[in-house]
């Protein structure tokens, strides 16, 4: 879903949102209260586009992650009864899961902030440029 709404976001962003609009704005002597706000809201939305897309690269990418060799598992050697050499590495598992979980959490929190904050910015961006 989330790459889904980036996008989406990265159509709006860059039909709605030209850079060169924006460096003709900042290139100015003067500029009033609403350019500068226009000039910031863009930036915020290029900017939260842009760290919207890292973070979704970040929760999507394969990575390395604590992990145990389970063909290695031998029962006869665990120097437990079975039920318990079994108890501890579901365990040993669980804990994996919900760590590579958890991280990949933040990540997707971070990126739906960042997408968050380019909409109210291209909302704001938008209805100010008449």
């Amino acid at each position: 879903i989330i790459i889904t709404i980036l996008t989406a976001l990265s159509v709006f962003v860059f039909k709605n949102i030209q850079i060169k609009d924006i460096f003709v704005l900042m290139q100015q002597k003067q500029c009033s209260f609403w350019e500068l706000i226009q000039i910031v809201m863009a930036i915020v939305a290029y900017g939260g586009f842009i760290i919207a897309l890292f973070y979704a690269l970040k929760t999507i990418n394969v990575r390395n992650y604590k992990n145990f060799n389970v063909a290695a598992v031998n029962e006869r050697k665990m120097g437990k009864p079975t039920i318990e050499g079994c108890i501890e590495l579901v365990k040993t598992y669980k804990d994996i899961i919900i760590d590579h979980r958890e991280e990949n959490a933040q990540y997707l929190k971070k990126a739906y902030t960042a997408i968050f904050a380019s909409i109210i910015a291209i909302i704001v961006y938008v209805n100010i440029n008449f």
